[in-house]
Formats: C-alpha cells, sequence, structure tokens
C-alpha cells in the first residue's frame, strides 16, 4: 500500500488507553472493490492524463471516470478516522487528493468519521456525510444513504481479512464480501 503524497500529519493520540480490540482496528484498512461497494456520494473520481502539448480542456475533455475502485480507511488512535476515496493504479490501492488547480495545494478526498469497535475486527462508523450502496438489481434493493457502517470479521484468508458489511439504519447486510489488507500503523 502507498501512503498519501499528503502524510505529513501528526496522528491524533487517545486520551485514554486503547482496549484489545480498539488497538487491533488502529491503522490503515485498504480493500479492492467493484462497483457495488459502497461509495461517497458525487464524489467519483476523473483520470486526467496530461503532457506538455495538452491544454487542461483538451485533457479535460479525454478525461474518463476512474475504474479498479477501492476503500482505503484510517483509524486513527483517537477515535477519529478518514476514508479516502481510492483508485487502483498498477495494481496497487493510492488514496486521492484533490489539488487546486491555482495552488497546487493537496487536499485528502474522502469523508471523516469516528469509530468504536467492541469486538476484534468489527469496526463501526459514523461518517460525517451520507455515504451510497449503490442500487442492486440482483436483492431488488433501491440505493441506500447511510452514515452509520459496520464491518464485521467473516474470516481470513491468504493474510487478508475477509468482512460482510452491515448498515445498522436500514437493518441491511450486504451480500457481498471483500478482503482487506490491515497495517496496524498509527501506533
Amino acid at each position: 500500500m502507498v501512503k498519501p503524497a499528503s502524510e505529513k500529519r501528526i496522528v491524533p493520540q487517545p486520551q485514554v488507553p486503547l482496549s484489545k480490540e480498539e488497538r487491533a482496528t488502529v491503522g490503515t484498512w485498504v480493500a479492492i472493490v467493484d462497483d457495488r461497494a459502497t461509495k461517497l456520494p458525487g464524489k467519483d473520481a476523473l483520470i486526467i492524463s496530461m503532457d506538455a502539448n495538452t491544454t487542461p480542456l483538451a485533457a479535460l475533455a479525454k478525461a474518463k471516470p476512474a475504474s479498479s475502485p477501492c476503500i482505503w480507511l484510517e483509524f486513527y488512535p483517537d477515535f477519529s478516522g478518514f476514508r479516502y476515496s481510492c483508485q487502483v493504479a498498477n495494481g496497487t490501492p493510492v488514496p486521492l487528493t484533490k489539488v487546486d488547480p491555482k495552488s497546487g495545494a493537496k487536499t485528502p478526498w474522502g469523508a471523516r468519521f469516528s469509530w468504536s469497535a467492541s469486538v476484534i475486527g468489527t469496526p463501526e462508523m459514523e461518517f460525517e456525510e451520507d455515504l451510497v450502496l449503490p442500487a442492486s438489481p440482483d436483492d431488488h434493493r433501491p440505493e441506500l444513504k447511510f452514515r452509520l457502517w459496520r464491518l464485521e470479521f467473516a474470516g481470513e484468508e491468504d493474510g487478508k481479512l475477509s468482512m460482510s458489511e452491515f448498515f445498522p439504519e436500514t437493518g441491511h447486510v450486504s451480500n457481498f464480501r471483500y478482503s482487506w489488507t490491515v497495517r496496524n500503523d498509527f501506533l
């Protein structure tokens, strides 16, 4: 996994000691997903390629939607977190940043959340803004908007956690499981 280029911040530390379950959650969690996965509404990425001979307008005209999405979660020791918009580049998940076209300043692209974990491998997140689970013709379900999201441990294979998704606001359990790579890198 690649760390974001803007990763020069100080990670907030907890005011109280973390439980065993909480310590197991702190870190970076990444899963390569598909178009059935949860996403940030209105934050689909465009891949724009430019060289010295391309005008910004011409590059934008040739822009294509990002493919091979992923989910990049960072769980910080102070029970805050961030879900980056993420893209797979050359087989490696990369968290996306927004770049100000005038200043070149980079800012994270995603949504903030608070989290808790009372069981190892089962983090629950509450986002500051709505996220979306796309409509599913397979189970005749319309698009769901949510702010509460829980990942539930479903097994382990090849060093990756298999997780199912639960949406407490609606009671919906996703039929799809994704494999997560977890790195405890903030303690």
